[in-house]
């Protein structure tokens, strides 16, 4: 029984270890997707921001 018993619980260990594997991918992942959206938001700010600055530039020199 003490063979059995102990493969099992070798087995219920390398199962814990792929888990363990797998949550820390995802959480990995998940992570880069944040930092992605971080800063694809930044450059929609700053490209914003630089439109917001230079509109008025070229509707004057559109007007004139």
């Amino acid at each position: 029984m003490g063979t059995h018993n102990e493969r099992s619980f070798r087995h219920i260990a390398w199962k814990n270890r792929l888990l363990a594997r797998a949550i820390k991918l995802h959480e990995t992942i998940r992570l880069v997707k944040v930092k992605l959206l971080i800063n694809s938001i930044m450059i929609v700010l700053v490209q914003a921001l630089v439109l917001e600055h230079f509109i008025p530039y070229t509707r004057t020199i559109i007007v004139h």
